[in-house]
């Protein structure tokens, strides 16, 4: 390989160079490359903080807490991740426009009837433990469904464990008109011991009472029965007097051990005096009468004020109502109408009420479910009867066995509650009503208002079926329960007070329960041309004048340069020479 010869001169002459360039590059040089960088960083900034407001920035709202049940039984009121309001708008969404301004009827609560068969289902079947945690799963409103109104049947129903009953049952050929027999002493085995433990678990629980029957001496065929031996069995004319009288024996006896019931129906289901379990015929005009004449004197003077509610079954014959309500002596002592779900439409009560708005609705029998007997499932059942003015929404049966009984007779061939349960271990499940029904009683407390909810449907690319309800509880936190009855997923928005919203998809047949606190946080801004005020924008410009200003100040600083490194002198190889030289003297 050939090497080429070591030559000093060409040696010395890049030392030289070298040299002469560190001399000869100003000091100052590294500190105007600073300078570039920082100016295009500077400047990168500013355009951000220009174009950031024609960006969504999606700055944090109110919090919303959400609770979720799907058919799939993927989620039973399973607590979703949390959801957050902004000031965002879609308007291709269905939306759900809640106005808490305008307030509607008073909530008295949700729940289910202690009939004879689920009572004696939890307090006989079920050993103490078992008994404990279920009822602790229905009444208590922390870890439990916190239901608080409750139905109680006064006598054997259809749904009876121990057989036809009633509080003064005397022998076929006697009768008792002076209530001598009285006595409640049926219920005291277990079915007041379980409302007595509801009260405890939940001191806002509310019972209401209705009769399927009075006792059999007081009716024209002789049985508790609707129609026995093929005669329909109606109040005879002697018994008006003595059923008041019992209805006021009955308040006394279930108040003096504690349980106070704040409303009463004279009878349930009038125009359904069945042969194969209790019932009686009783006509508006005798109902009526037996209201004015009877009833209501007898209660006021036993000094006793429970709801005097009216009617009490279904939606398709408005007739019988206001054929009272119309009397304005009976109207005096009425305190509202009572509904069955299981013929007509919810919508029914809406015009009762704007005939008689100082009279008040509720719903208080419905057995839905799979194998349910009413039209409609028990999520669209609390969902409608709330959107049309009922104050109290009460499911049948809080439990029945796994074979959908006790019961007398054929009764209801498919009614289902709100838990089953095993009587041979004691063992309960829930069904898909339980979790129906805690979407509302867990949430919304008694004394809550039913508030203005507004939907605007979206149209495209299908025409969305979604349902809602919402309320305002009395520490003020909203509650919207939204329904999903369609067979697909739907998107869609809840907007507060107009301006601040969220976005929520929910599954086919899924439930949703939303909660927030009742108040907003500080504004939201989330485009600078959404607000309403022009802080932001006056904000924005005096920074960027700012910022401008302290480029000026930086302009303005002079740039030095050294020139002490070029009266150095350096030496190569024992020689010196001047770091000016752009090359060293000639060897």
């Amino acid at each position: 390989m050939h090497c080429l010869p070591w030559n000093p001169s060409s040696e010395k002459q890049r030392y030289v160079m070298h040299a002469h360039r560190r001399a000869v590059i100003p000091s100052g040089q590294p500190q105007a490359q600073l300078h570039r960088y920082f100016w295009l960083a500077l400047a990168a900034i500013v355009v951000v903080m220009l174009f950031l407001p024609f960006f969504h920035v999606k700055n944090l709202g109110a919090e919303v807490r959400a609770w979720l049940t799907t058919a799939d039984g993927a989620n039973k009121l399973t607590f979703q991740p949390l959801l957050y309001f902004s000031s965002e708008r879609s308007s291709f969404l269905t939306t759900f426009d809640i106005d808490e301004q305008q307030r509607l009827q008073q909530i008295d609560g949700f729940g289910a009837a202690m009939t004879d068969t689920s009572a004696w289902l939890i307090g006989t079947k079920m050993d103490q433990e078992q008994r404990d945690r279920l009822m602790r799963a229905l009444f208590n409103p922390l870890n439990g469904l916190g239901m608080s109104v409750v139905r109680i049947p006064m006598g054997a129903s259809d749904f009876t464990a121990s057989g036809l009953y009633s509080y003064d049952d005397v022998a076929p050929d006697q009768m008792d008109p002076r209530l001598q027999k009285f006595s409640i002493a049926h219920d005291t085995s277990y079915i007041i011991p379980l409302l007595k433990q509801a009260i405890q678990l939940n001191p806002h629980v509310r019972y209401m009472a209705t009769p399927w029957s009075p006792p059999a001496w007081m009716k024209t065929n002789a049985s508790m029965l609707g129609t026995s031996s093929s005669q329909i069995g109606s109040l005879t004319a002697s018994a008006y007097k003595p059923l008041a009288a019992y209805f006021v024996k009955f308040l006394q006896a279930y108040k003096e051990r504690g349980i106070p019931l704040y409303a009463i129906t004279p009878q349930n289901e009038p125009f359904n005096p069945v042969e194969t379990y209790p019932g009686m015929s009783f006509s508006a005009l005798n109902e009526a009468s037996f209201i004015t004449n009877y009833l209501g004197p007898a209660l006021k003077n036993a000094t006793l004020a429970p709801k005097i509610l009216i009617y009490d079954q279904n939606w398709d014959r408005p007739d019988y109502p206001l054929e009272i309500l119309n009397d304005p002596t009976a109207q005096r002592y009425v305190s509202g109408t009572a509904w069955h779900c299981y013929a007509g439409d919810p919508s029914m009560m809406t015009k009762i009420h704007q005939a008689y708005p100082s009279k008040d609705m509720y719903v208080t029998e419905c057995s839905t479910g799979q194998g349910g007997i009413a039209p409609l499932s028990a999520i669209e059942f609390f969902l409608r009867s709330t959107q049309h003015w009922a104050k109290a929404v009460v499911l049948w049966n809080i439990a029945l066995d796994i074979s959908g009984g006790p019961k007398i007779g054929e009764g209801c061939g498919g009614c289902t509650g709100l838990v089953a349960i095993d009587q041979s271990i004691g063992q309960f499940t829930y069904t898909d009503n339980y979790y129906h029904l805690g979407h509302l009683s867990k949430f919304v407390v008694p004394g809550a208002y039913h508030i203005a909810s507004t939907i605007t449907r979206a149209s495209f690319p299908y025409d969305s079926p979604l349902e809602d309800v919402a309320f305002q509880n009395p520490d003020g936190s909203k509650v919207v329960i939204v329904y999903n009855p369609s067979s697909w997923s739907d998107t869609f928005t809840i907007r507060w007070n107009t301006q601040h919203s969220f976005v929520y998809t929910l599954p086919s047949k899924g439930i949703v329960t939303f909660k927030w606190a009742g108040k907003l946080p500080s504004p939201l801004i989330t485009t600078m041309w959404g607000r309403k005020d022009h802080t932001s924008w006056f904000r924005l410009i005096r920074w960027f004048l700012s910022l401008l200003a302290l480029a000026a100040s930086l302009f303005s600083i002079p740039q030095h340069r050294d020139p002490s490194p070029l009266n150095h002198r350096f030496t190569f190889r024992g020689e010196s020479f001047s770091a000016q030289a752009r090359s060293p003297p000639a060897l």
